[in-house]
């Protein structure tokens, strides 16, 4: 849900770069020709080619993080009607459309998002967290859902305020609470199967959690390979974003068809 974000300050920091140009017309002429043709293409794709591609890049990321509006313009509309065990995901919906929306504004004027990124991480968490108890997953062990309550908002400001700063992506914490998304939203999968009927496809609780598991899977992987160091070529780390971009709108697709098929409250009848 919060692909995007991150990503979007990385790619107009960050451009493909071109790794050869070959003239189309360099086999004509003499070799002084050949020479010239290949520097003017050069400093055409320097000058021109590679901040389109940027911004091309910047535009298709920007245009996949705001898909999550969809499923945010159905919460709105359904919100009066859907069931209460589903508060925090809806929440959740329209606190990830606006640090989108934010992140957009903040690195198109040419600043980082780092900071914005950093607090819905923590909110993130905490909703999901939210969420997963809506759900009575930590109906048999209480205690635990206390304490990772407490211990996500002390991890953070460990990372975001002790170890680094606030204007520092907080890797280490994205690693671990999606860690923790991926294991409630499996373990929450795998009670759904022994317990629910059939046509799972259409729980809502399925479909979110099997967005989670998308998501935060490749979401931990893609930190993984910074914080170890394993992507240093620039080629490959924004090959990385760009799975993570398309990720990223298939997960909010998920979402938004959940977000349809909630069940409604039950209406009352007054007695006469």
């Amino acid at each position: 849900m919060n692909a995007g974000s991150q990503s979007l300050y990385y790619y107009l920091s960050n451009p493909l770069p071109v790794l050869s140009v070959k003239a189309p017309f360099a086999s004509f002429g003499r070799p002084g020709m050949i020479y010239y043709a290949g520097t003017e293409m050069r400093n055409l794709f320097k000058e021109r080619l590679i901040p389109y591609f940027a911004r091309m890049n910047f535009d298709l990321n920007a245009a996949f993080s705001l898909s999550i509006a969809i499923g945010a313009v159905i919460a709105l509309v359904r919100i009066r009607r859907i069931e209460d065990r589903y508060a925090p995901f809806l929440v959740l919906t329209w606190t990830g459309l606006l640090n989108e929306i934010a992140s957009i504004v903040l690195v198109s004027r040419g600043y980082s998002n780092a900071a914005t990124y950093n607090l819905y991480t923590l909110a993130e968490s905490l909703l999901i967290l939210w969420q997963f108890k809506r759900w009575g997953l930590f109906q048999r062990v209480p205690r635990f859902y206390t304490f990772l309550l407490l211990l996500l908002p002390l991890s953070w400001c460990c990372e975001s305020i002790v170890y680094r700063t606030l204007f520092q992506f907080n890797s280490y914490f994205i690693i671990f609470y999606s860690f923790l998304i991926v294991m409630g939203a499996i373990y929450t999968l795998s009670e759904m199967l022994f317990y629910e009927g059939p046509a799972l496809w259409r729980q809502p609780p399925f479909l979110i959690c099997m967005g989670f598991v998308i998501y935060f899977t490749y979401s931990t992987l893609t930190e993984v390979f910074w914080v170890f160091g394993l992507a240093h070529s620039k080629t490959f780390r924004v090959r990385i974003y760009e799975v993570l971009a398309y990720i990223n709108l298939l997960v909010n697709l998920i979402y938004a068809t959940a977000l349809l098929w909630m069940p409604t409250k039950l209406r009352s009848i007054p007695l006469s």
